[in-house]
């Protein structure tokens, strides 16, 4: 199944497309901000859940990451140096 979100300016409109929905064979409802906001914030901490399942990376790792990138640095900046 699947399924569209309209947004709408007035409740007039949203009754409207309701009313269209229905007649076409539809299901549909309204929602009203304080619904939208608690489906926002579920969306979100499911994303957060599926984050926070991610692999622990170490400090130890995170100092080799650091390292390499400083030392690809330095030499780009010694090659430099050393062309002019």
């Amino acid at each position: 199944m699947e399924s569209i979100v309209v947004n709408v300016n007035t409740k007039s409109e949203g009754k409207l497309i309701k009313d269209i929905a229905s007649k076409m064979g539809y299901s549909s409802f309204l929602l009203n901000d304080v619904e939208k906001r608690m489906i926002a914030r579920i969306k979100l901490s499911q994303l957060t859940v599926k984050e926070s399942s991610a692999p622990d990376i170490s400090l130890d790792e995170i100092q080799q990451e650091i390292n390499h990138v400083r030392a690809a640095r330095y030499a780009k900046k010694t090659k430099k140096k050393g062309s002019r």
